[in-house]
């Protein structure tokens, strides 16, 4: 006679059931400090390499220097020549602060090369605690734990901020992610019984103030703030299809944004002038092929030289130069994670529509992006990892929310 099959009876907490135990108040914070130092050892594995590992990292490297011996010059002759008559010496936000930063603590450590190694390391892995936070607000901390995870070990993200690529999308990222998870703050806490709610007024001005440091850091900035804006525009159409009263939803949500485009101008006006304002909303047009701003972009006295660089060309094959650059799990578990989503929509449509809209739109503008040139591919790579943190989020919830008894 054979053995009797027994059943095995699993049990594994539930969400309540974390919360009301002691792990439950360090466990996140011991992952994502973990999830942190793993993402630095890992960029610092290329710190020994004898030479900064990009062209463009010798180019910026030499602005950091001429801060550092305070002897500024007024054009770039090397990078504008000959047009450097028309062109001011402009740097991006990554340039001051490494250079600072050095003078202040670097020094102490480094020279300066190899703090140009380490701090681009550093501000990369960083990275991952506004993603987490993001992945938290949106669903909860498992959400936003593998979302930090899987953006922190991007290959994508991991090819351009590795020690030694120092480059500005380091610190792209990170400010993108900050002001992202500060307007998600702001705007989940809109009441619209209570429009001066002090959690609105705090981070909307927190997010006008990352975004103004994002616009001295990068000319595509403005991708994020046209993000932002595209949330209101359809959450408020959505709202007039259900036929609601929105006098009171618009007053509240406008007051968001009027607060963080204040705080934006605080610090963009006096530097970049009324003139440049006024051009903002030509910005965008920079990336359509055809406009006069995308030919300007574009054209020089010099042939165009983007055509050959690899990293500014449009991906020929979509698996290879889009999917495997940012991972087949991520891509996976994003799509799962947006039907997830679209489920939870269905079943409460308030509730859900925030976070669906946000990363529809999210995937769609750098998506976008990723087909001009497939460098984009990281800022792709932050949406996706999101969405797939959430479906990680849906999935542990669906799987203990019978107080964790399984059968195997």
């Amino acid at each position: 006679m054979g053995e009797e099959k027994k059943e095995i009876e699993i049990t594994l907490p539930s969400i309540e059931t974390l919360k009301k135990s002691r792990i439950a108040k360090y466990l996140p914070g011991i992952l994502l400090i973990s999830i942190f130092f793993l993402s630095l050892w890992v960029r610092l594995t290329t710190f020994d390499e004898p030479y900064l590992l990009a062209a463009d990292s010798f180019h910026w490297h030499r602005y950091v220097k001429w801060i550092i011996s305070g002897n500024l010059p007024e054009h770039d002759y090397l990078w504008t020549f000959p047009e450097f008559p028309r062109k001011n010496f402009i740097y991006p936000l990554t340039v001051p602060l490494t250079a600072y930063t050095y003078l202040f603590i670097g020094k102490y450590f480094f020279n300066l090369e190899k703090w140009c190694f380490f701090f681009n390391a550093l501000l990369a892995s960083l990275c991952v605690f506004p993603v987490y936070f993001i992945g938290k607000t949106l669903k909860n901390w498992v959400a936003g734990s593998f979302a930090a995870f899987l953006f922190g070990l991007s290959p994508a993200f991991l090819a351009r901020s590795m020690s030694g690529f120092f480059d500005t999308d380091a610190l792209n990222m990170l400010l993108t992610a900050t002001v992202v998870c500060l307007f998600i703050y702001a705007y989940m806490n809109v009441e619209e019984k209570k429009i001066w709610n002090k959690k609105v007024i705090v981070f909307s001005s927190l997010a006008g103030i990352a975004l103004a440091l994002f616009n001295l850091q990068w000319s595509g900035w403005w991708y994020v703030f046209y993000l932002l804006l595209s949330v209101f525009i359809v959450h408020l159409l959505y709202n007039l299809f259900l036929h609601r009263k929105i006098r009171k939803f618009f007053i509240s949500h406008i007051l968001l944004y009027l607060i963080l485009f204040a705080s934006f101008l605080a610090i963009v006006l006096p530097i970049r002038g009324f003139g440049y304002l006024v051009g903002i909303p030509k910005q965008p047009l920079s990336m359509i092929p055809g406009t006069e701003q995308y030919f300007w972009r574009t054209s020089t006295i010099f042939p165009n030289v983007w055509i050959s660089i690899s990293e500014e060309q449009r991906p020929s094959d979509l698996y290879r130069d889009v999917v495997l650059r940012i991972g087949i799990v991520p891509v996976i578990l994003c799509i799962f994670g947006l039907f997830a989503m679209g489920y939870e929509f269905l079943k409460n449509i308030r509730k859900y529509s925030i976070p669906l809209f946000l990363l529809i739109f999210w995937l769609i503008a750098t998506g976008y992006a990723c087909f001009q040139a497939v460098r984009f591919t990281e800022l792709l790579s932050l949406p996706i990892s999101i969405c797939a943190g959430i479906f990680m989020g849906y999935l542990y919830e669906w799987w203990t929310e019978e107080n964790g008894r399984k059968r195997v």
